[in-house]
């Protein structure tokens, strides 16, 4: 079983136009899972993004991130050296509060101590329903 912690100490900037948020931060990773302990220290970036695209209230939404992890004395060979996933999807209102969204998300990686590297990319259909209800407000 994995147990993973991690912090992000750093800055993050919000509510643009068309990036809504940008974070730039550091990263304290700890696997508790091993023994010992392995910590792992490095930078962490990451980009939400949002825009209304056509007549209709069509939304297109992104969500990009990567860690960069440092080189250390400890690194074994399972370390990730990069690590980063991108989702873009395009949001379609069906009814009211439901919408479907196709997608698109790409995630890749490389190892610290072996020249190694590895993708997966997957595509599909999300279908979401929300509403806030406010029961003294408004029958159900």
């Amino acid at each position: 079983r994995k147990q993973i912690y991690s912090a992000y100490p750093g800055l993050e900037f919000y509510d643009g136009t068309f990036v809504r948020t940008f974070r730039v931060t550091g990263n304290i990773k700890r696997d508790i899972s091993r023994d010992p302990p392995d910590p792992q220290y490095g930078m962490h970036t990451r980009l939400l993004s949002s825009k209304a695209v056509g007549p209709a209230p069509v939304t297109m939404e992104g969500e990009v991130w990567a860690n960069y992890f440092f080189l250390t004395d400890h690194d074994k060979p399972q370390d990730l050296r990069w690590e980063g996933n991108a989702t873009f999807k395009l949001r379609v209102p069906i009814r009211k509060h439901l919408h479907i969204a196709p997608f698109v998300d790409f995630y890749f990686f490389s190892l610290k101590t072996r020249p190694l590297w590895g993708y997966s990319a997957m595509t599909g259909i999300t279908i979401g329903f929300s509403r806030l209800w406010k029961p003294q407000y408004e029958k159900f």
